[in-house]
């Protein structure tokens, strides 16, 4: 079994320089994992956390993890957890609770460390139970692949081996363990699965787990051309993509077989939970435009013929005038514009872009703003003798949310002279009894 922890590691590429930081709880899982880095001659940092949900037996795990790291040489890092409060603030479950404050502290500690990883206890019957879960939740083809030795900095080279394996090995060594009583209760579904529905399975087939765990390894093979096939719809139908953020062709998606499955897969890295998915793809058969759904991080729109997602981190330059001066030659907030005064007669032409605009000096009244804009915004465009309004500008130009919520004015006094990166004022133009040419471009 030691052998096969050895051969992971190599298969993992994991050296005996890296620091690893081992997620310790006093268990018998944790410990043999501690044990086998230990003596596998890694340098290696312990972490334990104390949840105090089992009075005095959090206590004792305490005491022990502490006497073990000292008798092995090893350092360790111990964090207390209300985790109670946490779980009643964040409405969230004790289980759920207790894993967020374990992974953002091991983190922390890594960071600290520089380490390269966090080792985890996870073995082949975690594995196998994670997937129950999974099952039981109305998991996609993912939930059936279980987890990954390595995915991100979270690093679990046991998982072929069984906790049986684990708990022989520890004997044999005359490796000491504490027994978590939470482990045994039924108050938790994992501990139903591992201590009632098991024992059933082996029951009725032999060698249940490791029939389960080679499923689970033709599901993670088939998950690999699965992902390719998906990779190739989201290139077809993500029009624009940028941090943060990314723009969804509503057509294209109409023609694939498979939009629950697309959506899911785009839309959850977003943190958008499955209800909230759900209501979208009702959604996707009407033609009403300008509809809004949330995550916690992220909003979508569905406008027109697309979907954009972008991040709710909202600048707070957003809601704030910005000042240009007669005589600043650049800004770069919010957008980056680079300014020129030019004399009438040393221009040799007027370029017809929409990231140049040119005004006559003389007619602009210093500081110029820059603000985004409210209802009833009007302007005079270039080459129109009346005004429009800027939503209709907007209308015109097939601009979606996003678009108009990230759209600068350039304002002088009362009038709008420019929406960047479109329209110009027609008052504010160059003609021939201009003296001064007020050159602006914007830099995308």
């Amino acid at each position: 079994m030691y052998q096969r922890f050895i051969d992971t590691l190599n298969r993992l590429k994991i050296t005996r320089d890296q620091l690893i930081i081992i997620a310790l709880s006093g268990g018998a899982d944790s410990v043999a994992l501690l044990h086998m880095f230990h003596q596998a001659g890694c340098k290696c940092v312990a972490a334990h956390c104390n949840f105090h949900l089992r009075n005095e037996e959090s206590d004792r795990d305490e005491r022990f993890v502490s006497d073990l790291c000292e008798s092995l040489g090893v350092d360790l890092k111990i964090v207390h957890f209300k985790t109670e409060e946490y779980a009643r603030l964040n409405k969230i479950s004790i289980e759920m609770a207790a894993r967020e404050l374990r992974y953002n502290w091991f983190e922390e500690i890594r960071e600290l460390y520089k380490a390269s990883f966090i080792a985890v206890a996870h073995h082949a019957d975690d594995q196998i139970e994670t997937c129950f879960l999974n099952l039981l939740r109305g998991t996609g083809i993912r939930g059936f692949t279980g987890m990954k030795e390595i995915n991100g900095h979270i690093l679990r080279p046991l998982l072929s081996i069984y906790r049986s394996e684990l708990e022989e090995w520890l004997d044999q060594s005359d490796y000491k363990y504490i027994n978590d009583s939470s482990n045994f209760t039924l108050d938790y579904k994992r501990n139903k699965i591992r201590h009632q529905l098991m024992p059933l399975l082996e029951d009725i087939q032999p060698n249940a787990k490791k029939t389960i765990l080679r499923s689970i390894h033709n599901i993670t093979e088939a998950e690999k051309i699965y992902d390719q096939a998906l990779d190739k719809v989201k290139n077809d139908i993500i029009i624009e993509k940028s941090s943060g953020s990314l723009r969804i062709d509503l057509t294209l998606l109409h023609d694939e077989q498979s939009i629950k499955t697309i959506l899911f897969d785009i839309m959850s890295p977003y943190n958008f939970n499955r209800t909230t998915i759900e209501q979208l793809i009702k959604s996707l058969d009407n033609s009403q435009s300008g509809l809004m759904f949330y995550s916690t991080t992220h909003r979508l729109i569905k406008d027109r013929e697309t979907l954009l997602i972008h991040s709710l981190d909202v600048d707070s330059a957003k809601m704030t005038e910005f000042f240009i001066q007669d005589r600043d030659s650049q800004i770069t907030t919010p957008v980056c514009l680079h300014i020129q005064q030019v004399p009438y007669n040393e221009l040799t032409e007027i370029e017809k872009t929409k990231q140049i605009a040119y005004f006559d000096f003389d007619k602009l009244s210093f500081p110029l703003v820059l603000r985004k804009w409210k209802k009833g915004d009007k302007m005079k465009p270039f080459g129109m003798k009346g005004s429009r309004k800027i939503s209709d500008i907007f209308s015109d130009l097939k601009y979606d949310i996003y678009r108009k919520e990230n759209s600068w004015l350039l304002c002088n006094g009362d009038d709008i002279i420019w929406l960047i990166g479109e329209k110009t004022h027609d008052s504010y133009k160059v003609t021939n009894q201009t003296k001064t040419v007020y050159r602006i471009f914007l830099e995308k």
